[in-house]
């Protein structure tokens, strides 16, 4: 009974549910958009920084090494 009195106000309230839906869709997109135009010059100036670079390359070898076995990369062993 629930399900059919739930899907009746679905139905009859449908314009009113689409252009929520709509509005939400709106607003989600205009925001993703603002924030990817707010985001993007702070991560190209992050990323393209050679401490950045630095960092990445340090954990791939840690990774690297953590995968292999070796979680420690020691040059010589004493």
């Amino acid at each position: 009974m629930k399900f059919k009195h739930t899907f009746n106000v679905f139905i009859d309230n449908f314009s009113v549910t689409f252009k929520q839906l709509l509005y939400r869709l709106v607003i989600i997109v205009i925001a993703a958009v603002f924030m990817s135009l707010v985001i993007a010059p702070y991560k190209n100036a992050l990323t393209g920084s050679e401490d950045y670079t630095n960092l990445v390359n340090g954990v791939k070898s840690f990774l690297s090494n953590l995968i292999n076995g070796r979680p420690t990369d020691r040059k010589s062993v004493v």
